[in-house]
């Protein structure tokens, strides 16, 4: 990652983590993190 990179807030299991990544990245973290909570809502309820 270049120097470029900024903090961005994502929840998870109603949890909030603040990860740094590019700005062309940004789309790509927020989509794979809906993805992630998905799947690990799934398995609390299992």
């Amino acid at each position: 990652m270049n120097k470029g990179g900024k903090t961005v807030s994502v929840t998870i299991l109603d949890k909030e983590y603040l990860i740094s990544c590019d700005e062309q990245e940004r789309d790509l973290l927020h989509r794979a993190t809906e993805l992630l909570n998905v799947k690990m809502k799934d398995i609390k309820r299992s």
